[in-house]
């Protein structure tokens, strides 16, 4: 990255006015992979909303590295070393053989900011350089927000956990986060928070994920009613809990299509899962399909009956909001933001401690008749309507970035 891409961007970020010729205040995001990138899945999607929705109230800068997550080349036709502009953001693509700590504290370091924004608590070069080098004075001490994405939950800690729990004792004897905000997305993840780290509870901000704009149905293909059509749509990793959802399938006595899509995170977890689906036997037909590209997940979601995603843990679940904006029920666990769904006509949260109650579920679901899977579809999307559009989301989002300006004030 040149100096002189570098002035342009402070000069950019300094020069934001917002209506009425007042100055934006300035949000530096840090993030591993940004867009047009999908492969990451939910932080990437929560900053993008995030950008979309308060772009006219801060002026966003994401930092982020070159290419999606596990890509071998860079997006192509993507500067890289420069900032440009990506919706109502401005970006800097580092290239993965210029991203190292130098790089990452020198942009930080050169752009003009007010607060940064943190979207990992253990991301080693997007969180831990960036909090390393703000305790030892290298880069201006500005209002640091951590968002943990989920990472203090039980489950996640779970994975990897020796090497997490050295860095959580690492970073409370260097004082790291020691006068940072947290955002959590729901009193769930704040109560993780609070119980694993010990942080101050006046100091965690709850401001739900900004959601996705709302699918449009108009050119929806509601799938034949038989055989049920389930699918899953998430990172191929153990948080996601694929092998739960075959074993259920394994159980179930009805005949179901069961689409598989993600990206591959651990190759020894994907090959013993990709062995369970290749060796179902039964009723159930299984199939992994790869990737899938943000801009098909709707239209995926829309051609299914169900959405099948047993997650032992989401923070949010940004495939789970956009299953139910397009009108597809969800089988989750009750481990995620989205609960009573039954009562709402909108799925079922169930616990993962009762395996054989999801089998129940996805039987009962397979002998519904046409009108009442059409009554479901139409409660799932009023359901999703009014969760989706509560204007209350975007004003504690507001209120978060305030807070850590000094600012606290509803939006306005």
């Amino acid at each position: 990255m040149s100096a002189g891409a570098d002035r342009a961007g402070a000069d950019r970020a300094g020069a934001d006015r917002a209506g009425g010729g007042a100055r934006r205040p300035v949000v530096l995001a840090l993030l591993t992979t940004y867009l047009p990138g999908y492969r990451s899945g939910g932080p990437l999607r929560t900053l993008a909303n995030m950008v979309e929705h308060l772009g006219e109230r801060f002026a966003f800068r994401v930092v982020t590295r070159d290419r999606d997550m596990g890509a071998a080349q860079p997006y192509e036709g993507v500067a890289r070393g420069v900032w440009v502009g990506v919706g109502r953001a401005s970006v800097l693509y580092l290239a993965v053989s210029l991203a190292t700590a130098y790089r990452v504290v020198r942009a930080i370091r050169r752009t003009p900011h007010d607060v940064l924004y943190v979207n990992s608590f253990f991301a080693p070069l997007f969180s831990i350089v960036p909090l390393l080098a703000r305790r030892f004075g290298l880069i201006p001490r500005r209002p640091v927000i951590v968002a943990t994405r989920g990472e203090m939950a039980p489950s996640a800690l779970g994975q990897k956990e020796r090497k997490k729990q050295l860095f959580i004792a690492l970073s409370r004897f260097l004082g790291l986060h020691r006068d940072v905000w947290w955002q959590v997305s729901s009193p769930y993840e704040q109560a993780d928070l609070i119980r694993r780290l010990g942080v101050d509870e006046g100091r965690v901000l709850v401001a739900p994920n900004a959601p996705s704009g709302l699918g449009s149905t108009e050119d929806v293909r509601v799938p034949p009613h038989d055989p049920l059509r389930a699918v899953f749509v998430a990172r191929i990793a153990p948080m996601k809990n694929l092998p739960f959802a075959l074993d259920v399938l394994a159980k179930v006595d009805r005949d179901v299509v069961f689409d598989v899509y993600g990206t591959v995170e651990d190759r020894a977890y994907f090959e013993a899962c990709l062995r369970a689906l290749e060796g179902m036997r039964g009723r159930v037909r299984a199939a992994y399909h790869g990737p899938l590209p943000h801009d098909d997940v709707a239209r995926v979601l829309a051609e299914h009956h169900l959405l099948f995603f047993p997650t032992q843990g989401e923070n949010y679940g940004h495939v789970i909001a956009e299953a139910l904006a397009v009108g597809t029920p969800v089988l989750i666990s009750d481990r995620t933001p989205w609960r009573d769904l039954e009562a709402q006509g909108a799925g079922w949260d169930l616990p993962l401690e009762d395996p054989r109650r999801f089998v129940e579920v996805i039987e009962a679901y397979a002998d519904t008749r046409e009108e009442e899977r059409a009554r479901l579809r139409a409660s799932t999307l009023r359901y999703a309507a009014a969760r989706m559009q509560d204007p209350e989301v975007l004003r504690q989002n507001v209120v978060m970035f305030e807070t850590a300006l000094g600012q606290a004030r509803g939006p306005g």
